[in-house]
């Protein structure tokens, strides 16, 4: 990603410049503004990859630092998801939505390439959901 393109840009130009590209992580985005000077950043993969990269610039830009998510805040953001997706496309359409991001989603947790395999070998929605709520219990219960 050429940000140096977009700095020629925002300083030949009066309107709002959106920075795009190379944004993976909050310290990208930061480090993009600074540089560029661009007027905002536009996430694509990297929020594919982190849903939670926009709260986590936020907090960055305003703190100083950020607080990662835990396991289970990613098996509630994958639950909702699941939920929203289930309402859209249905139970076995929406399970290849899902398992598209699965390995985004859970890629940071502790232990999780079993959960990974294990919930991208199931056929339907509802069965991954089903999954997903038994690991919640038990994260609950600290096992």
């Amino acid at each position: 990603v050429d940000w140096g393109s977009i700095r020629r840009l925002k300083e030949e130009i009066s309107v709002p410049v959106i920075g795009n590209g190379g944004v993976n992580k909050a310290e990208d985005a930061l480090a993009m503004v600074e540089f560029t000077k661009c007027d905002g950043v536009m996430l694509a993969s990297g929020v594919l990859r982190n849903p939670f990269l926009p709260r986590q610039i936020r907090e960055l830009e305003s703190k100083g630092y950020y607080t990662k998510e835990s396991s289970l805040d990613r098996i509630n953001w994958l639950l909702d998801f699941c939920h929203e997706v289930k309402s859209l496309y249905g139970d076995d359409k929406g399970a290849k939505y899902v398992k598209a991001i699965i390995p985004w989603i859970l890629r940071d947790m502790s232990s999780s390439s079993w959960l990974r395999g294990y919930i991208l070998r199931l056929g339907s929605l509802s069965s991954m959901m089903e999954v997903l709520v038994s690991v919640k219990s038990k994260m609950g219960r600290g096992e």
